[in-house]
Formats: C-alpha cells, structure tokens, sequence
C-alpha cells in the first residue's frame, strides 16, 4: 500500500471491468464486478473515483478536473490523499509511481 508521502508522486487508475454506480456516477453507491462487492461511499471518495475511473490521474490532475486550477491548503491535500488511500485499501483504484 502507498505511504501518504508517496501518494503525492503516483498515478491512480482504475483495471478491470467498469464500475456500476447505482444512483449515477459519483453518489456513493458503487458495484464493482471486479471483487463482487458493493461499497457504500462518502462524497469525497465517490467524486475522485467517478473522476480517476474516467481517466488515470495524479493528485493536481484530480484536483483540477473537480475543482479547476486551485493551490489546495495542507488540509485539503490530506484529505484527498487518504481518500485515494482509502481507495487503493478498497482495492478499487491502482496507483503507480511517476
């Protein structure tokens, strides 16, 4: 699993077969055929996933397709790392050094 430092410097991308959101894209309920689970999503993961399964992306690359071209506060940042931590625990989402 990647460190919260290291999560700064890789790409996250999704394998496999496409998820099934059972709302719409991004709204928390997620199937994902891969493992056969459903998972059951806060906002924060639900938006970077809907976005990372879309189109592999970094950190700033993730922050600028949903929130533009914004300097994200410490806070913020960790916020979004442990999101794709989560994610990547989840075996959801892959992620790659760059």
């Amino acid at each position: 699993m990647t460190s919260p430092q290291g999560a700064l410097k890789r790409r996250w991308f999704r394998r496999g077969a496409a998820l099934v959101w059972e709302r719409g894209v991004g709204e928390g309920v997620v199937f994902d055929p891969v493992s056969g689970e459903t998972h059951f999503l806060s906002d924060l993961p639900s938006l970077i996933l809907s976005v990372i399964d879309e189109q592999p992306s970094t950190l700033g690359e993730l922050v600028e397709r949903f929130a533009g071209p914004v300097d994200l506060d410490p806070t913020a940042q960790s916020q979004i790392v442990s999101a794709l931590l989560f994610l990547e625990g989840a075996e959801l989402v892959e992620s790659q050094a760059v």
